[in-house]
């Protein structure tokens, strides 16, 4: 296996030296696997079969769809008494548990400071917007445009460029994502080649979509309340 590989320093190719049947065997290794089972220390061999009984053996069930995990477990453990049973999540938890909880606090506190940095660039951007065009607004006032009108139109502007930059964030991330942190986990040899990310679409609506637009439409509302400060006498002074 992939964390088997980095524990004995060996890669494809290498003579890995094993004792076997009280024989010494120089075996090649053809191939690096990825395993969460046994905390990701473990190894295959393409050999004739010992007679001689095994230390252990492992066997893995799939279940279809509708079978009670735990049911089944239960069941298994209770036939046969010698087995250690155990669903395949836990191997998971207890090979990758580190790195999926440290993921998790890192995933939130990114997700709060990009929520943080949204709101601040917003609400700077519209406030030397509304700077900017106040001669613009003036106008649009002087030909009777209400306030809320004005500032539904820089609402508007930010929703839209907020939309964009989620959505070019999205396909970055479905596109790229996985192979930059594949290669990240790969370089320190935390046992991961390959990342699948699996999308949960109700966290992604809220979390990728809603919240960061959210927060944008609040900073926009914000910042153009300095509109009502603009009136026809700007006009002149603009």
């Amino acid at each position: 296996s992939d964390l088997n590989a980095h524990r004995l320093a060996i890669n494809v190719g290498d003579s890995l030296q094993i004792e076997a049947d009280h024989q010494i065997r120089n075996l090649a290794v053809t191939g690096i696997y990825q395993d969460i089972t046994n905390g990701g220390i473990t190894a295959k061999i393409a050999a004739d079969y010992s007679s001689e009984p095994v230390v252990r053996e492992h066997y893995s069930i799939d279940l279809i769809d509708g079978v009670s995990l735990q049911a089944v477990t239960d069941r298994l453990a209770s036939n046969i008494p010698a087995a250690k049973v155990f669903p395949l999540h836990l191997y998971r938890q207890q090979t990758l548990g580190t790195i999926t909880d440290s993921l998790t606090v890192a995933s939130v506190a990114i997700v709060v400071i990009a929520l943080g940095i949204n709101f601040l660039i917003g609400l700077f951007f519209i406030t030397l917007e509304v700077k900017r065009r106040k001669r613009e607004d003036a106008n649009l006032k002087a030909i009777g445009f209400s306030e809320r009108t004005v500032r539904s139109i820089y609402l508007i502007k930010g929703v839209l460029a907020s939309l964009i930059g989620v959505l070019f964030a999205f396909l970055i991330v479905q596109t790229a994502g996985q192979y930059l942190f594949s290669g990240l986990f790969g370089l320190l040899g935390f046992g991961l080649k390959r990342l699948n990310f699996v999308v949960h679409p109700l966290f992604l609506i809220f979390w990728g979509g809603l919240l960061p637009v959210g927060m944008n439409a609040l900073s926009n509302y914000l910042a153009s309340a300095q509109v009502k400060e603009t009136t026809i006498i700007d006009l002149d002074n603009a």
